[in-house]
């Protein structure tokens, strides 16, 4: 199978990235309670216990077919605690 990622409509130019996110990263924003906040994260983090239990939580507030930021139903501090404890 060949994939073709130029011709993607919901592709991102790599022109249209945030310059704080490094490649090999990704955002995640913390939510809790109206508030928002905005964390950058390494992409080795998909695969940690942790964080995957963090994604079953979102995935549960919001759908599966979450569209624009990642967002997360938890305490800026959850996040923490998880992006720590591999370290």
């Amino acid at each position: 199978m060949d994939l073709d990622f130029e011709d993607d409509e919901n592709s991102v130019p790599d022109n249209n990235l945030p310059e704080d996110v490094k490649k090999g990263h990704f955002v995640v924003h913390t939510a809790e309670n109206g508030e928002s906040r905005r964390s950058i994260v390494e992409l080795s983090y998909l695969a940690h216990p942790g964080f995957l239990k963090l994604l079953d939580q979102a995935e549960q507030e919001f759908g599966f077919k979450q569209t624009g930021i990642l967002a997360i139903p938890c305490r800026y501090s959850d996040l923490k605690s998880v992006l720590e404890s591999k370290k």
